[in-house]
């Protein structure tokens, strides 16, 4: 094990419950324009514990963000409050089965989030540094707003649900808000994909309509 995958453990280690707020400028919500997207992660107590930021700038990047949408390939860095980068987040193009490799600072695989074929569920295979299948997100039909962490066998472990912050606070900063429970879940590994998992299911299934 790296020093820096022995960092991800140890960061991931002891949390069970995280929340992610995405952070939008007033010229999105104005203009409509997509800029690079930048998540705060705060823990139980309402603390700051880490930040997505999308990295990557210039021409090539805007365009991809107008024209691409939600099916844009993207480089995200997952920071430490204490400013040490802890995850690396790469999305290839991909026009459906959307995937997501995450490695540590120094490139060393975690894992890969890819989506698996369903008619009408938003189902995600997470694997672990081998490929190897360790957990799944299930979202159900008539459950848009969750995103349930299921373990091969179908045992519900955690979840990621979409917060609705209120008419007002939603009109006035058009960003989305999420939960992350991870008590079911023992090892850092996974909770580090699941929340990594997080900025996919935002930008796929959420992003289009805040536009």
């Amino acid at each position: 094990m790296s020093e820096s995958t022995a960092l991800v453990r140890s960061r991931f280690q002891s949390v069970d419950q995280l929340f992610v707020r995405q952070q939008r400028k007033w010229f999105e919500v104005l203009f409509s324009a997509e800029l690079k997207n930048a998540y705060e992660v705060l823990d139980e107590a309402g603390q700051p514990a880490f930040d997505f930021r999308e990295t990557g700038a210039g021409a090539k990047e805007f365009l991809y963000r107008m024209l691409l949408g939600p099916t844009r390939p993207f480089t995200m860095s997952l920071v430490a409050a204490d400013g040490e980068e802890v995850l690396r987040l790469d999305r290839p193009w991909k026009f459906m089965f959307h995937e997501l490799t995450i490695t540590d600072g120094d490139d060393n695989r975690i894992g890969r989030i890819v989506r698996e074929w369903s008619w009408v569920r938003r189902i995600y295979a997470i694997e672990d540094a081998s490929g190897r299948v360790i957990a799944r997100f299930f979202g159900a039909f008539f459950r848009p707003w969750t995103f349930e962490v299921q373990s091969p066998e179908g045992a519900v472990l955690g979840a990621v649900k979409k917060k609705w912050s209120g008419l007002g606070r939603e009109m006035f900063s058009d960003a989305d808000n999420y939960s992350v429970d991870l008590h079911g879940i023992s090892d850092p590994n996974l909770k580090a994909l699941v929340v990594a998992g997080v900025a996919l299911i935002d930008i796929v299934h959420f992003e289009r309509r805040k536009q």
